[in-house]
Parts: C-alpha cells; structure tokens; sequence
C-alpha cells in the first residue's frame, strides 16, 4: 500500500534552525561567572536576538520556546539561558501577545538576579515594559487616555539604568535615542539625559545614535548650544549626515542661531529613510496629503528644490524676508512642544459631546495645531468658570477676516480640543453635564467680550429671537474660523501702531515704454498709488526739505503660490513743508509685472525701525493684460483728481493723473485716461463708455439709466492714449461702475471695470 504523501513543510518551520543552533551550543558550553559579562555572551544574545527578529510565525517562535525551557531546565539559574528564553517571550509578545511581555520581564528579572552586574537582562526588562505600553495604547478596549504611560516610564528608567552598569553598552545607548521621545514627561528625560551624559563622558566613542539623543534631550531641556555641540560630534562620525543636519537645522532655527536655513536644505538632499521621515514629519503639521505626495515624489537634489520653492512661496506670501517662514515654523514648533504637547495616549470623543473637531493630531492637542498654523494669537483669554472644563479662547486679527478659536479640555485635563461656539462648554467634551451649578450663559459670554464686541451684544440679547441670530452667527463664525485655520497656515506682518492709508493698483503702460523703469523687459506695469492722513506723517527736515519714508513691501504670486514678483523697496518723499492735519501724502511706485492673474499682497509702513506704524491690506486679486501688441488689449482705467500731485508721463510731453481714493465730491472733476494695445498705426477704433448706477430699482423707484458715450478714433501708433474728462455735477450721490469697451475694425472686444463713488457736499476718502 502506498504510503500517504507528507504534506510540504511550512516555511515558517525552518527558520528556526538558526535559533536552536545557537541555543545548542549555549547548552554545551560553560557556565560562566555571573559577576561580568563577557563579550562573547553579548554578541550571542545579540545574535539570538536577531534570529528571534527574524521569525514571523508564532508557531516557529513555540518550538524555539519549548527547546530553550528544556535546556534551563539541564542548567537552572543561568544567567545566559535565563535571557535567552526571556528573549523568545519578548517575541512572543511582539507577535501579537501582550501577555507574554510580563513573562519575558519575568524572565529577565530571574537572569537579573543571577547575574546582577549584566546590563543585558535589565535592557531586556525595558523592552518588555516598553512593549506592553505600545500594545496598551493599541488596545481599542482600553479606554483610559493614559494607556501605557506608567510602562513607558518604567522602560526609560530601566535603560538609564542599563547604562549606568556599563556606559558603552550599544543596545541600551541606541533605544535610549527613541524610545524618551514617546513620552514627553520631563522628569522621564531628566533620568534619561543623566544616563546619556554620564556615559558620554566614560566612553565618548560607544555609539553615535547616543550623541543624537544626548542633543535632542539636551534641546528638550532648553540647552541648545550643548545639543548643538552633541549633533556636530554626531555629523563628524559620518552616521548619517543627513539626520544630523536636520537636527542642526530644528535647534538653530528654532532658537534663532545663524546656520539653520543651510543645514536644513543640506539634509533635505539626504535619501535616508529616517532622515526624509522627519522632513516629512515636519512638514505634515501645515500642509495637506497632496503636498506630501509631492515630497514623497521628490529625491536628493529634487526634495531640495521642492523645499525651496515651498518655503520661498511662503515668504512671499507673507511679505517676509526670504528664510523667515521656516525659522518661524520651526520656532512654534518647539514652543507648541513644550507648551501644548498631549500626554495622553489616545484621544476619546464621546457621543453628543461638544467637542466634534477631529484635527487627527496624536502629538499636540488643538491649540498646538492652530499654533504651529498661525502662530502666537493677537489676543487670548483664559477664564476660569465654576463647573466647567478648563477652557481659554484665541482670537487672530487680520486683514482678510479675524480667526476665533475656542477650546475646552474634556476627560483629561491637558487635551484641549476645539468647539463651535463658546457654549459648547456647557456640553464638554465627555457628553452633556448637569447645568445647575454652572455659570449663567450670559456670564459665560461676556467673559469673551474683549475678544470680540459681538459677545457683548450676545449677552444683552440672550434668550431674544435676535440673540439667536447673533448667536447663529457666532457658530457660523466658529465653524468658519476651524476651517480655515486647520487647512491654512499665516505669519502675517505686525506693526506697532495701525497706519490709515489709502491704495489702489492699476495695470497701465509697458516696463519697456517706461521713463521711470529700466527693467521688466515687455512686461506691463502697475503703479500703486497711495495716500497717507498728514496726522499720520512725522517727517524729518533735510535740507532738501520735510523728508518722508515709505517702505511698501508687495508679492505678485500664481495660483499654485509662486512668487512672480517680490518688492521691498522704501521710497523718499520731500515735501516742502510737513503735512498739515485734512491733507495727504501721496506717493507712486511703477512695478514690471508680467501679464496674467495674480494674488497681490501689499504692505505700507511709515518711517523706519521695528516701532514704525504700518498696514497689510487684505490680499487682493491682480488681472494684468498683455499689452505687447500680440492682441487687442485694454489697460486698466486710471481716475485722478488734479488736485492730487500723482502725476505719470507715459511719452514727454504727457501728463497722466492718479488718485488712490474711491470717494469725490459732486463739485470734482474726475480725469479718465486708457491705453489700447494691439491696433496698427492709422487703424480706426470704437469706445464705448459707460456710467452705471450701482443703486437697484425698487417698487417705487427706477434705476437711474445708464449714461453711454460712444465714440470712434484712429490709432496714431502701437499704443492709442484716451482720455475724458467726467463731470460729477451731472450724477447724483451713489456708487457708479464705469465700464470702457473698445472695439478694433476687425470685430475683436476688450473691456475694463472700475468704480466710484459720488457723495455730497464733501469727499469722503
């Protein structure tokens, strides 16, 4: 009869030869004394270890299990066997069961006794305490929110502890370079640091990732030119340059030292797995997957570019000198760490509670999130209110709209998480709670009135149909404010004082026509105008008269945030005398930009130094024509008022007016100048002007009816100049659009938009 087929033979079965190789030699040789620890038993501990590390199937780790407990039971008490079988129960509970995790420290503890001079059994106890505190924190029936923390502690102490019994112990020097950072608890890494620099300076040379730690801990504990000695110590080894650059790179920019910006892009060339990690890690806290994905993309000189071009965007954005941006992130990155980090291991959101906002952050909590977005808030309250969770509110002015961010701390009293609207504190984030002994709502309302005069008005109208209108508002304020503020990041300018100031950006004439300007090439220019109160100005006398300074910073950027053009420049006006209070000073700068559309962000500051008074003005949009005579184009339609000194001469002999004011008086006369691009000399051409009332027709009203002015004309040349005097004497106060349509003999269209406003008796500006 023909014997059965024996089934084939498990992969997973085989691996373990290598082990029981190793504990069959173990097994025959002999004991030693328990007093040291030879390196020969170390590198067969490590040894095991790694063939251990290299069996997947908990199957194959069973029968190196049942072999290893037979061979201690030949040689009880041995030191060596004893870590060894420990070493099969850490695997064990690496591959999925937690339980053994307390028979390897079991274990180890046994070999401890035997052998008390040996780091490896105390090395291996912090494993296993560090292994059951990762499995506690995975646990999904765990509900606590400091699962594992207790073991975590126990683990870093135990290292320090292996180190301190034999300072050149690699292993223990190695984890104790990862496994601090997992719990950001002060006194865990004052017992770490001890351990590292005492063996730092018994065996400077016994591992390099003992330098990165020393320098990151050292950081941590506000030491930065002692972690910048222990990374440089850690580049001269050679490890990893890379790292090491990025770990220069974080403590010199964050601390403001000179040198940052270069190591950071020197590390980013790095295609290190860890080391394009952190990269990575670092840029998640601000952008978006799609932005990771195109790091992920991006390799050595490629990723330095990505990085580049990224950072350079940003500075534009905001106006900032060109490294600024990074250094500042870096700056809130290390202030949100030490000042908003979570100590929690998992983050609880309970049903119908107040706190539905899920940042998906593990490491900060959410003020930590909007501050590494947005930085420090321009105002920020921290009310203590009876029988409510901690809870403070952030309020962020700005040009485009101000940010208000409330956050209240739930079932632990660190997590601090975002709500809709200020009473959302009444629900916490642990479900709703019994309001009686709470603060009225009315009280809880007008403890937000410095942030915002609208919770004033919440508070005299609680409980009223237009307190609920207003309340709607404050939620719909809230829901847009966390929308915004965790999908965009800012570091917008700040100044002393405010500084009034009118402005206004028209695209007219072409950089090489130009007298003014040499550069730019065919591209189009803008001139910003401006006009600042007397009461605001605060010249110097000169000899050449009262001089004034002006810096007017400006970014053209495209939509995926390019920069297009940047200027910082700081023009000198004189006058001849200072300006006195109802008067202006005016000021004109022509800026080459090419044609397209563009973002446009400006900011004007009056005088020089840190105290002088400025504005940023609310990001705009920029349509800038191609007027180098490829097609027909229409420049942008320029009003001015003589009595204002703006003055441009596009040819000699020709005299341009500009006025950066919307408002004018019925009594103003109103200059209006254009520029037709595109036509042929001698080539005829029809304008069409008109004046629009603004105002809408009502049941017993009309609207005014449009006022058209329809004209033909011959260019003289590429550039046909046009220009119209507007009487506003005929039109009654309101707010006019005034639209040009040009039409050539060919049948192609071009037209421009603007408007004004006529208001009575005086101007309003």
């Amino acid at each position: 009869m023909p014997r059965a087929a024996r089934p084939p033979r498990r992969p997973a079965l085989v691996a373990p030869r290598a082990a029981l190789a190793l504990l069959a030699a173990l097994a025959l040789a002999r004991p030693r004394p328990a007093a040291a620890q030879a390196p020969a038993d170390r590198a067969a501990l490590a040894a095991w270890r790694d063939s251990l590390d290299r069996l997947a199937d908990s199957t194959a780790v069973l029968r190196v299990e049942r072999a290893a407990k037979a061979a201690l039971r030949a040689r009880r008490e041995d030191p060596l066997l004893e870590t060894r079988l420990a070493l099969v129960e850490l695997r064990l509970g690496d591959l999925g069961k937690p339980f053994r995790y307390d028979d390897a420290g079991a274990g180890f503890r046994r070999a401890e006794r035997a052998a008390p001079g040996w780091p490896w059994p105390v090395y291996g106890r912090a494993l296993a305490r560090f292994g059951a505190s990762e499995a506690a924190r995975r646990d999904p029936l765990a509900l606590g929110t400091r699962n594992g923390v207790g073991e975590l502690a126990d683990a870093i102490g135990l290292l320090a502890r292996a180190v301190t019994l034999d300072p050149a112990f690699a292993p223990a020097l190695d984890a104790l370079a990862r496994i601090p950072f997992r719990f950001r608890d002060p006194e865990a890494w004052r017992v770490a640091l001890a351990a590292l620099r005492a063996a730092e300076a018994a065996h400077p040379d016994a591992s390099p990732g003992a330098l990165l730690a020393l320098g990151r801990l050292e950081r941590e504990v506000g030491s930065p030119d002692t972690a910048i000695a222990a990374f440089e110590r850690y580049l001269a080894t050679g490890a990893d340059p890379g790292l090491a650059h990025l770990e220069l790179a974080r403590t010199r920019l964050a601390t403001g030292r000179p040198g940052g910006a270069a190591d950071y892009y020197a590390g980013a060339a790095s295609d290190d797995s860890a080391t394009v990690a952190g990269y990575r890690a670092d840029l998640a806290f601000l952008v978006a997957d799609s932005v990771l994905r195109e790091l992920d993309a991006a390799h050595g000189a490629a990723r330095v570019a990505f990085l580049r071009r990224f950072w350079a965007s940003r500075d534009a954005d905001e106006l900032r000198r060109s490294g600024e941006r990074l250094a500042e992130h870096y700056r809130r990155l290390a202030y949100a760490r030490r000042h908003f980090a979570l100590a929690t291991t998992k983050r609880v959101y309970w049903p119908g509670s107040g706190c539905t906002v899920r940042t998906g952050s593990t490491e900060l909590d959410d003020r930590g999130v909007i501050y590494v977005r947005h930085g420090e808030p321009t105002s920020r309250v921290r009310t203590p209110l009876f029988q409510m969770m901690p809870n403070e509110s952030w309020r962020y002015a700005r040009p485009d709209g101000d940010l208000l961010f409330h956050f209240g701390a739930g079932s632990d009293v660190d997590d601090y998480r975002l709500l809709e609207s200020v009473l959302d504190l009444y629900q916490g984030c642990s479900g709703p709670r019994e309001t009686r002994y709470m603060p009225q709502p009315t009280e809880v309302l007008l403890s937000r009135q410095e942030l915002d005069p609208m919770y004033g008005r919440l508070a005299a109208w609680y409980g009223t149909s237009a307190g609920e209108r207003e309340l709607a508002r404050e939620r719909g304020l809230g829901r847009w404010s966390i929308a915004t503020g965790t999908t965009t990041d800012s570091y917008e300018l700040r100044f002393a004082a405010p500084l009034p100031v009118a402005i206004r950006y028209l695209a007219v004439g072409r950089a090489s026509d130009a007298g003014d300007t040499g550069e730019g090439g065919g591209a189009s220019l803008v001139h910003v105008v401006f006009a600042i109160p007397g009461v605001a100005t605060h010249p110097d006398a000169t000899a050449e008269g009262w001089r004034h300074l002006v810096r007017l910073r400006l970014a053209a950027l495209d939509a995926r945030g390019t920069p297009v053009v940047v200027r910082d420049t700081t023009l000198v006006l004189y006058t001849p005398a200072p300006v006195p209070r109802g008067a202006y000073l005016d000021g004109r700068l022509a800026v080459p930009v090419p044609p397209g559309n563009w973002r446009w962000r400006t900011a004007v500051q009056y005088g020089a130094g840190d105290a002088a008074p400025g504005t940023l003005l609310p990001r705009d949009t920029l349509r800038v024509g191609d007027f180098g005579g490829r097609r027909l184009a229409v420049s942008d339609l320029v009003l001015g008022w003589r009595p204002l000194p703006l003055t441009w001469q596009p040819a000699p002999g020709d005299t341009v007016y500009f006025s950066p004011f919307a408002s004018y008086a019925r009594t103003s006369d109103l200059e209006l100048y254009y520029e037709v691009y595109g036509l042929a000399a001698g080539e005829r051409y029809r304008t069409e002007l008109v004046v629009t009332s603004q105002r809408k027709g009502g049941l017993f009203h009309r609207a005014p009816a449009p006022v058209r002015i329809a004209a033909d004309a011959q260019a003289e040349g590429p550039v046909a100049r046009g220009r119209r005097t507007l009487r506003l004497a005929t039109l009654a106060p309101g707010r006019y659009w005034l639209d040009l349509v040009v039409t050539d003999a060919a049948g192609r269209r071009d037209q421009r938009r603007t408007w004004f406003e006529v208001v009575a008796p005086e101007p309003l500006r």
